[in-house]
């Protein structure tokens, strides 16, 4: 462990007046001695830990605080002897994470398809260290459970909305909003009955079809961050399974399992190494059993030495200081911004939605960007415009 370089934590504050800022691992102050340094650069707070041995491994805490008020923010920092393929000591074994783990929906709302009369049940499946609170809405209004027609179940894994013999004013919008200890995750989806309960039948039995599947063959380097990613053609619920070379994976931090609520589903491996080299599958299964699949040959190589050269300019990885907020607007709003903050400053940066890179559109000539359809709605990115790339912070 003594081979480790730098550990550090980053945090960019902002206050009027300027805010002081205190560290402290478990509630005791950190103190700066010959391995841990408290430095303090523009509006950026620093706490780097040289030669990190199992003793620093803890939860940290910087406390920012002026004459109108105080706020603070955790990481912990966990100090492991192996990687996840049990190889010597390197600085991939130093992982400091967020001191709760980041809720996700990894399941949109969904529900199968309904007859007139039917009963109506729309599931959104989520993962998080809490059950967090639970709201439902139909067209933009929020639904109450009544004993008659209404049910909202939350548990562990899902939110569950069930409604009763569903007429045509049930169809719509419904939209789904987790809160918890974590920012709001909201999914949606649009309903639409079918007149029969046949029809109804013969919809759920659709087979499901990808659209874009995985590449046949995709080349990465250690360390990097890889994505596979395919588009799904499926009206009704389904689940996913991810798979390297016939044994299941696991969805944690190290794979990503991500579904981004618009038929694009994704494997995001972190930090790659050699041994993530295989045959990447995934599965997708019907509530009815049907299913299709994809796959992906992998190959992860050493990195290359301009790429090593590259990266040995600089103390750390790229890495996001500001994550962007979440923001709500309408329908037609004239501009949307949306800001992070990255280092270091010459960073390449690219911005994506919905599982889909974001194309600047050029001034003088407008281009042309993919329009994507989800249950009819149209939306697109013309008119994006990405502003900051090699500064500190961007903006789209």
């Amino acid at each position: 462990m003594t081979q480790i370089r730098c550990v550090r934590f980053q945090c960019a504050i902002a206050g009027h007046p300027t805010p002081w800022s205190t560290w402290d691992k478990e509630g005791i102050i950190v103190t700066p001695t010959a391995r841990i340094a408290v430095k303090e650069v523009d509006d950026l707070r620093f706490l780097e830990i040289d030669e990190v041995t199992f003793d620093d491994a803890g939860l940290y805490r910087i406390t920012l605080e002026n004459d109108y008020g105080r706020i603070e923010a955790t990481a912990r920092l966990d100090v492991i002897g192996r990687s996840r393929y049990s190889r010597s000591p390197s600085a991939r074994s130093v992982r400091a994470s967020s001191s709760r783990r980041n809720a996700h929906i990894h399941r949109r709302i969904m529900g199968p398809s309904t007859a007139i009369g039917g009963r109506m049940a729309l599931a959104t499946g989520y993962r998080g260290s809490s059950v967090p609170s639970c709201k439902f809405y139909h067209n933009g209004y929020e639904l109450e459970e009544d004993d008659e027609r209404v049910q909202i179940v939350v548990n562990e894994r899902e939110a569950l909305l069930c409604i009763d013999n569903v007429t045509e004013a049930d169809e719509g919008l419904y939209t789904c909003i987790l809160q918890g200890e974590h920012e709001p995750l909201l999914s949606s989806t649009w309903v639409q009955f079918q007149s029969t309960e046949d029809e109804a039948l013969a919809a759920r039995l659709r087979e499901p079809r990808i659209s874009r599947s995985l590449p046949t063959q995709l080349q990465a380097y250690e360390r990097d961050t890889v994505d596979l990613c395919l588009e799904l053609e499926c009206a009704e619920p389904y689940s996913y399974t991810w798979t390297r070379n016939g044994e299941l994976l696991p969805d944690d931090e190290d794979f990503n399992q991500i579904d981004h609520g618009n038929g694009i589903l994704c494997l995001r491996i972190n930090d790659a190494f050699d041994l993530d080299t295989g045959e990447y599958a995934c599965e997708v299964r019907t509530a009815a059993g049907l299913t299709c699949s994809t796959a992906c040959q992998l190959n992860i190589t050493d990195a290359e030495e301009e790429r090593l050269s590259a990266l040995a300019q600089h103390e750390c990885q790229p890495t996001l200081l500001k994550s962007p907020l979440p923001l709500l607007t309408t329908v037609g709003a004239a501009e949307v911004a949306f800001c992070a903050r990255v280092y270091p400053p010459e960073a390449n940066v690219q911005w994506f939605v919905g599982g889909r890179e974001i194309v600047e559109e050029n001034e003088d000539e407008a281009s042309e960007h993919e329009s994507f359809d989800d249950d009819d709605d149209d939306e697109d990115n013309d008119g994006a415009v990405i502003k900051g790339n090699g500064n500190p912070s961007v903006y789209l």
